[in-house]
């Protein structure tokens, strides 16, 4: 299938078009989940990184349309133990703010919805997503994006969203059309990933075709107070998953200060992230042995892409009951509960998710006590 790429070849910091490429990807999978569809029928992509010599913002480009990298949900942010805690931690995070009247940008699941509204009778909640449910029986729910077209008759006293500002293309037009949507005194409540913990812990789940910018916490600064949102209160979840934001609407100027000097900093960061990838896939590589991966999701995906032999992978394991015995997008690669490995002698699993490692090794064990579990 062809289709036109998104060029974005200017900073998205300062628009200024000075990119240079870091690293590419040579092919990519568009989507980034699990397909009953034929290996034919997927469609792969050069990702390439890219650096502004200016701001040392890094990011993808160019970019790939929505209806290939969203084609369909693949239920990130839902099963498991870590974000379940996520979850309720940001709802109290929300709370601690007594919000009356919010707008939930992208909360298809209902999730933060059923965790707030059930402490506050006084509390009106609506969701804009496209793909929200309509069963969402916490919430008031618009089925649309919320973009310039997307109107409200009243302005809302709180604006939230959870691991949704990374996946944003035009990141200074969402946030003055938040600013624009929030009342005089209106509050705004994000979580997104930590990134510059990702890049130092060589996740795998960082920058893609869906993360598209680097905003660790530098940028985050910059671009809130562009838009003239105040910091009220930030908060840390976990040793690397999620960074919390309370941001006040100001209607006075802020003072919007970009980070300096971080351009050869990011730069060597971005170079030693994929060195380590490479060293971990050829050490792998090398061995007789055949093993398991964990993860039905870009973090698998990014391992095969930087050169993992997929004849060394027996399965991809996952949890997601809606993701067994379909396919690894991209691969040839099934999808195993991981129950699979109670019966199997001295298993070997590939795990690299993050945050979630000791939550998944912990279960692995459970399963075999003679597992071996592989990661860097």
């Amino acid at each position: 299938m062809k289709f036109t790429p998104i060029n974005r070849s200017h900073d998205v910091i300062s628009g200024k078009e000075d990119l240079e490429t870091i690293y590419t990807i040579p092919d990519f999978p568009v989507f980034m989940g699990v397909t009953s569809s034929p290996v034919s029928e997927d469609i792969k992509f050069p990702m390439t990184f890219q650096i502004s010599k200016s701001t040392g913002m890094v990011q993808i480009n160019p970019l790939v349309p929505l209806d290939l990298v969203y084609q369909k949900s693949h239920n990130s942010g839902i099963i498991g133990k870590t974000w379940q805690e996520h979850h309720k931690k940001l709802a109290e995070f929300i709370m601690r703010f007594n919000p009356t009247d919010v707008l939930e940008i992208g909360g298809f699941t209902g999730i933060l919805a059923s965790h707030c509204v059930t402490k506050s009778r006084n509390l009106h909640w609506a969701i804009v997503d496209p793909h929200a449910s309509l069963g969402t029986k916490h919430a008031t729910v618009y089925k649309q994006f919320f973009d310039r077209n997307f109107y409200l008759k009243n302005k809302v006293q709180m604006i939230v969203h959870s691991h949704l500002l990374e996946h944003i293309i035009d990141i200074n037009d969402f946030l003055d059309n938040c600013y624009n949507k929030l009342t005089d005194d209106g509050m705004m409540i994000l979580s997104l990933p930590n990134f510059k913990q990702f890049i130092k812990n060589r996740l795998l789940n960082c920058l893609n075709f869906e993360h598209t910018i680097c905003l660790d916490e530098d940028f985050l600064v910059y671009l809130f107070n562009k838009y003239n949102f105040e910091i009220v209160e930030k908060e840390l979840f976990g040793d690397c998953n999620s960074i919390f934001f309370c941001l006040r609407k100001s209607l006075t100027k802020l003072d919007a200060k970009l980070p300096e000097d971080v351009y050869e900093t990011n730069k060597n960061n971005m170079m030693s992230y994929f060195n380590s990838i490479l060293s971990f896939v050829n050490e792998i590589n090398k061995t007789e042995d055949k093993y398991y991966i964990f993860g039905g999701h870009v973090t698998s995906q990014f391992l095969l892409a930087m050169g993992l032999d997929e004849n060394k992978i027996i399965a991809v394991l996952d949890n997601d009951p809606n993701k067994i015995e379909n396919r690894l997008y991209g691969t040839s690669l099934d999808i195993a509960s991981p129950d699979i490995i109670k019966k199997a002698k001295n298993p070997r699993v590939i795990v690299k998710n993050g945050s979630y490692d000791e939550e998944i090794s912990e279960q692995l064990l459970e399963l075999n006590n003679k597992v071996k579990i592989h990661t860097f």
